[in-house]
């Protein structure tokens, strides 16, 4: 996928799955049928004028889509923000990589392109650490290192 003048006026290529560029192709069809033929350099989500969709239509629809689904506020706590999507992505992502037992040092780059990112400094705030995260560190440090940690017995300090 090319994303085009973004933050900054960054633009770069992102790879996607086969599942979700077929995915985008239906949406492509979807979007042809109803505002015709279009160019590769128009807007790929366009509003029914055919021109970008506003980042504050963007919000308002994905508030309405968290209501419809019966997503409440907890604890006084904020429903999901749009924004939240991308910390989500980033630690599932991660998650992923640590179950599949990935390279990190190869794959955290390819995270921020993901993100937009020039680095991984500015990636590094949507990173938290999740009870899943938590288990698969441990899973694989110990895998690693685990013959250097040994149970104590009282008796033998």
């Amino acid at each position: 996928m090319h994303i085009r003048q973004t933050k900054f006026g960054k633009s770069r290529l992102v790879p996607m799955a086969p599942d979700l560029t077929e995915r985008m192709r239906a949406c492509k069809d979807s979007i042809q049928k109803r505002l015709g033929s279009r160019s590769h350099d128009e807007p790929f989500f366009a509003g029914p004028t055919g021109k970008p969709v506003s980042g504050s239509a963007l919000v308002a629809s994905f508030r309405e889509v968290v209501g419809q689904a019966g997503i409440a506020q907890a604890g006084g706590v904020n429903r999901p923000r749009l924004h939240d999507l991308r910390g989500t992505f980033a630690v599932h992502r991660l998650l992923l990589w640590y179950e599949r037992n990935a390279d990190l040092m190869a794959k955290l780059p390819l995270l921020s392109t993901y993100l937009g990112h020039v680095g991984l400094g500015s990636s590094q705030h949507y990173l938290q650490l999740t009870k899943d995260m938590v288990g698969e560190i441990t899973r694989r440090h110990q895998a690693c290192f685990g013959y250097l940690i040994q149970e104590w017995n009282e008796e033998e300090r």
